[in-house]
């Protein structure tokens, strides 16, 4: 669903007001954004990852450590697609630097025993945005920490790419499938809650899915 600009025009003005509540000294240093970062992509367990630090910034730096004045952080996801399940919300934290494990395992890619092996072609697209609760309990959305995290599988037989859906292999097929994994900031609505655009670089991973070699039960998974 498009996030329009009078959604997130809302959000920003519920902060406000909420903002208002606060004293002086707490509403200067509560998180105005967040910036991520990779950290590392790959595979442990036969599921595939894209891990990353999410950093929130107060006027514009990130001074880690932990959130000022006893507020607290979270943050909230809802998925869309067809290739991972839903995501459940994060409990609240102290930190001002958290970490990320976006990952997907492989039976969702692809599967089956010898005779009935299959790849899967889908996409997912999670919406994500970070949340901010004042030492009195006041909650509401932190501004610009918006984020979708994309999940892309395509298979391919013989080199030729193969429609959405599950796809039916053979033992000796040569199939594949590929799985990118990434995050990018970007204007979100979760729950009815709105933000803008995080900040950060996109952070993204790649991964190659083959059926397991002759006298193997392993598939096999590498980075691309």
């Amino acid at each position: 669903m498009p996030v329009l600009e009078e959604d997130i025009a809302r959000s920003l003005e519920e902060m406000r007001a909420r903002l208002a509540l606060l004293d002086a000294g707490e509403a200067a240093r509560v998180p105005d954004g967040v910036t991520v970062a990779i950290v590392t992509a790959g595979e442990k367990d036969q599921n595939m990852f894209v891990m990353v630090f999410n950093k929130r910034t107060v006027g514009g730096s990130a001074p880690g450590g932990r959130v000022p004045d006893g507020g607290q952080v979270s943050e909230s996801v809802s998925n869309a697609g067809d290739l991972k399940g839903d995501t459940a919300h994060s409990s609240w934290g102290n930190k001002m630097t958290s970490s990320d494990r976006h990952s997907i395992p492989r039976s969702r890619i692809a599967g089956g025993a010898s005779g009935g092996r299959f790849l899967f072609a889908g996409r997912t697209v999670a919406s994500q945005l970070f949340r901010y609760k004042s030492s009195t309990g006041d909650e509401f959305p932190i501004p610009n920490s918006g984020f979708t995290i994309e999940y892309t599988s395509q298979v391919f037989v013989d080199d030729q790419e193969q429609p959405p859906g599950k796809t039916a292999i053979a033992d000796d097929a040569n199939a594949y499938a590929l799985l990118t994994i990434t995050k990018s900031p970007a204007a979100v609505t979760v729950d009815g809650e709105s933000s803008a655009a995080g900040a950060g670089s996109v952070c993204s991973g790649s991964f190659r899915i083959s059926p397991p070699a002759p006298g193997t039960l392993i598939w096999q998974i590498s980075e691309t």
